[in-house]
């Protein structure tokens, strides 16, 4: 009986306008965003691997180790097509610098710092927007509907339970949801394998594997929430009031609300306080001037590091390369 229940919410469900008009925005958003996304994340790829190839050619020029000064690159993630997260605002580039903290430095803040209060553009934010307003649609007037249409007391005069129509419907909506999300994901995959520069490693299809999960309780959440909602209300309209308030609070104000209550509880130190606070590590751990023996003047200088009692008197606080040639250090 739940099977039977269940394929005729399914079918009533499929044939419905807005089950076709969402499935088909959802699509075509995605197939859109995927293009976009994939661009950028080919023009950040470009981006990398030139300045690895500068980079290395400037080493190579390089003949004394004092004056390397070498920068390390971050590759960007393939997986921030789906869910960018903070892939562009953590920086992709350190230098080394002997005499300075190394710090990150992100190209794209440097262009426009104002794009990081703006949510960012990635499939996960059509899921969060599309499929969930696709799921409370389908789930407002469930329940709701029927009782208006005097279709549910009908059903109740039978044999049937309450508890059996409710899982019917539960299953029916879980099935019809995993439709647009399962052609949705489709599509994604389909582009990403097009292009050769994009190569998928095994942990990227188990994450994207792991995504498809989260995506569907997440979706089934949704779902049931709105069976809840049109469990608790006897018109159809009422349940559609409450339902679009309930997405107006969990995609719009929990995630605005959530940044300004935690700028509140946990309060930053001071950007001056942290840098001195570095400064100082750094000068403690500054290795200090150890040298042994200046060898082959005309061959060239050769440094040998040794203890720091080795070094002459008066010459504790200078620099190597202001002593005199013709001085050397006492060697072991």
């Amino acid at each position: 009986m739940i099977w039977k229940i269940a394929k005729k919410e399914l079918l009533l469900n499929l044939v419905t306008f807005k089950f076709t008009v969402g499935t088909i925005l959802c699509v075509v958003l995605m197939a859109v965003f995927t293009f976009i996304l994939l661009k950028d994340y080919q023009q950040r790829l470009e981006y990398y691997n030139q300045a690895v190839a500068d980079d290395a050619a400037e080493l190579r020029k390089a003949r004394v180790y004092k004056n390397i000064r070498p920068i390390i690159y971050r590759r960007p993630e393939v997986l921030s097509i789906f869910s960018e997260g903070l892939e562009k605002r953590l920086g992709n580039s350190v230098k080394i610098d002997l005499e300075n903290v190394p710090e990150i430095k992100s190209k794209y803040l440097e262009k426009n710092p104002l794009l990081v209060i703006f949510p960012t553009l990635d499939i996960s934010l059509i899921f969060e927007i599309m499929l969930s307003i696709l799921a409370l649609m389908i789930a407002y007037d469930t329940v709701s509907g029927e009782r208006e249409q005097g279709t549910l007391k009908l059903i109740l005069s039978g044999t049937i339970s309450r508890h059996q129509i409710l899982i019917g419907k539960l299953w029916a909506g879980m099935i019809t949801l995993v439709i647009p999300i399962t052609i949705a994901f489709m599509v994604v995959l389909l582009i990403l394998c097009l292009p050769p520069s994009v190569k998928l490693k095994d942990s990227d299809w188990a994450a994207i594997t792991m995504m498809y999960v989260v995506s569907l309780i997440y979706i089934s959440a949704i779902y049931n929430f709105g069976i809840f909602i049109s469990c608790s209300t006897k018109k159809s309209a009422t349940s559609l009031m409450f339902v679009l308030l309930f997405w107006i609070i969990l995609a719009l104000l929990i995630p605005n609300i959530s940044i300004s209550l935690a700028r509140e509880f946990c309060v930053p130190e001071p950007i001056e306080k942290t840098d001195k606070q570095v400064a100082a590590r750094h000068e403690a751990k500054r290795p200090y001037v150890r040298c042994c023996s200046v060898r082959g003047f005309k061959a060239g200088w050769s440094i040998r590091v040794r203890s720091a009692a080795a070094l002459p008197e008066g010459r504790g606080g200078t620099s190597w390369l202001n002593w005199p040639r013709h001085q050397s250090c006492k060697s072991r």
